[in-house]
């Protein structure tokens, strides 16, 4: 099991719907944290199209287009040292 630390690997952005995101290349896992600290991993997404999200012009769009309907997900809860495993 991978450990995610956010506080080190969160990147923040500037965006109605998400707050920031990281990603895990060797689990192929997308941890989103939307505005109203909830976060979400979103499993099987490839680094080619992490890379696409990561540069797209508008991270909300994005994601309601090509993430949200596309991949399994689970809601995390944040935990006390902001570490999260997958």
């Amino acid at each position: 099991m991978e450990i995610i630390n956010l506080k080190n690997n969160l990147e923040f952005v500037e965006s109605s719907l998400i707050k920031g995101f990281a990603y895990s290349v060797e689990e192929h896992v997308l941890l989103i944290r939307f505005n109203g600290d909830k976060d979400f991993l979103y499993r099987g997404m490839t680094p080619q199209e992490f890379e696409s999200f990561q540069h797209a012009t508008s991270y909300g769009e994005h994601f309601n287009d090509y993430i949200k309907n596309e991949y399994p997900y689970e809601k995390r809860e944040q935990q006390p040292e902001r570490e999260l495993s997958l």
